[in-house]
């Protein structure tokens, strides 16, 4: 009995010792776990900590006011988010999707807009601005993007919304109108001009004395005052503004001489005697008296009343806006600069340093649809050459611009109309001259008794003159049927 007691006794001595060990281990893990644990969270808290600063910095948005150039919205951005003055921004309408909208815009050394034909001159081959003259590239419409900034600067990209709002009204100039009883009186013929900081197209209403708005205008013989306001899509509504309109007895239409043989001088801009035969007609008439318009603008107008184009839409001149050189015309020259190029830029050097060595150092800007993406230094020594990044400055830069034109030529009217006889000839025609009578084609709107409504006319005025013009060719005919 005494020797099974000492055997058990080891027993109890090995489970003692084993007992502290394994709590030992036990606490190590539970340390661990603890220091990973506090870690983890110290982290979140950190990472999420810097994580609402940035969304904090960004929940600001930007409202601005229609009219604004894009330069000018950019740099407002900018300077509210405290961004690098390379910050790329684009523009996503929230709404559609769409990109934002601009228009080139010219004001003379009176900051009025005009026509860019007022403001600019070719030289060499390239559009140079008059001194002076100023040009802009401003915001169509209104709506609310959504704006991306990437600051490359910093490597950081960013959103936040723009709301573009227009809260002025559009500024409304009237002209006085003459017509002939019977003959439809077109709102529009009274508006010489309609200037809205969105630059979207007017709207126009008749009203009466007190600003009620009018269902129609009386049309019988006399004269009197006619009250019209503008609108825009903002529904800002402009001042009342009133034009005179006179209505003269119906007099018994001239027999027309369809036999080509009309020369007549001069020109008018009464639109008298000239039945509103159909909406090509119509159209033309109302433009007789705009001194902005060139003849091509006049048939394009007209056809549009009936749902057809003369217009096809070309890239006309290519060039590099960095030194003003002509690359090409067409569609093919401009998709030729669309792709990653590699461009010499900046000085050139080569020749050999004190120490005997072959050196050569130049510039190039590397450009990815037609928009410089970066800028490097190559420095070459005895033929080995390393590339650094120079400069973030040239980022952006637009390099190629495509401008697009629109044009039309014999070939568009032939595809959409019919030749016809001169003897055939009815009003809604159109006269197409191979020399309008200055070394250049012309196309004009027939509207009978031998007479056409011509634009462009002794410089950009739209006036009814013979269909027979002094030095131009003998017009040919085409109908466009609808």
């Amino acid at each position: 009995m005494e020797e099974k007691k000492k055997k058990r006794k080891p027993r109890k001595q090995k489970k003692e010792v084993k007992e502290p060990i394994k709590k030992k281990k036990k606490w190590l893990f539970l340390g661990l776990g603890g220091v990973l644990f506090l870690a983890l969270l110290g982290g979140c808290i950190f990472f999420f900590g810097i994580r609402k600063d940035i969304t904090k910095e960004f929940q600001k948005k930007v409202s601005i006011e229609a009219g604004l150039s894009l330069e000018e919205i950019e740099k407002a951005i900018k300077r509210d988010f405290s961004l690098s003055k390379n910050t790329k921004i684009t523009y996503q309408n929230v709404k559609d999707k769409k990109k934002l909208l601009t228009k080139t815009v010219y004001y003379d050394k009176k900051g009025k807009e005009v026509e860019k034909e007022e403001a600019v001159i070719t030289q060499n081959g390239k559009e140079v601005l008059k001194k002076g003259y100023l040009k802009k590239e401003e915001v169509v419409g209104v709506g609310t993007y959504q704006v991306t900034l990437e600051d490359k600067k910093n490597h950081k990209t960013y959103t936040t919304t723009l709301t573009i709002q227009d809260r002025e009204p559009p500024v409304l100039t009237l002209k006085d109108v003459e017509v002939e009883e019977g003959q439809e009186i077109i709102i529009s013929a009274f508006v010489k001009s309609c200037l809205d900081n969105s630059h979207e197209a007017c709207q126009y209403e008749y009203v009466d004395e007190k600003g009620k708005k009018l269902a129609s205008i009386d049309g019988s013989v006399g004269e009197r005052k006619v009250r019209i306001v503008a609108f825009d899509g903002s529904k800002n509504r402009s001042q009342v503004k009133t034009a005179n309109l006179k209505v003269n007895p119906k007099k018994e239409e001239p027999e027309n001489n369809e036999s080509g043989t009309v020369s007549g001088k001069g020109s008018t801009t009464s639109t008298s005697g000239y039945a509103r035969s159909n909406p090509i007609v119509d159209t033309a008439l109302s433009l007789v008296g705009n001194t902005n318009m060139v003849c091509t603008e006049v048939a394009e107008r007209a056809l549009n009343a009936v749902g057809k184009t003369l217009w096809i839409s070309s890239y006309g001149t290519v060039y590099n806006t960095l030194t003003g050189e002509v690359l090409g015309r067409g569609k093919e020259a401009c998709d030729a600069v669309s792709g990653e190029q590699r461009i010499p830029f900046g000085n050139t050097m080569s020749g050999t340093d004190e120490h005997g060595n072959q050196v050569s150092s130049e510039g190039f800007l590397l450009v990815r649809n037609r928009k410089a993406y970066r800028y490097v230094r190559r420095d070459c020594t005895n033929g080995v050459c390393t590339e650094t990044d120079a400069s973030s400055s040239m980022l952006g830069l637009d390099v190629f611009s495509c401008q697009e034109d629109r044009y039309y030529t014999e070939g568009n009217i032939r595809s959409i109309g019919t030749r016809i006889s001169l003897n055939a000839i009815q009003p809604g025609d159109f006269l197409f001259y191979q020399n309008g009578g200055r070394g250049t084609t012309h196309i004009a709107v027939y509207i009978g008794n031998g007479n056409a409504v011509h634009g462009g006319f002794n410089g950009r005025n739209v006036v009814i003159y013979s269909m027979y013009i002094d030095g131009a060719s003998t017009p040919e005919a085409y109908r466009v049927f609808y």
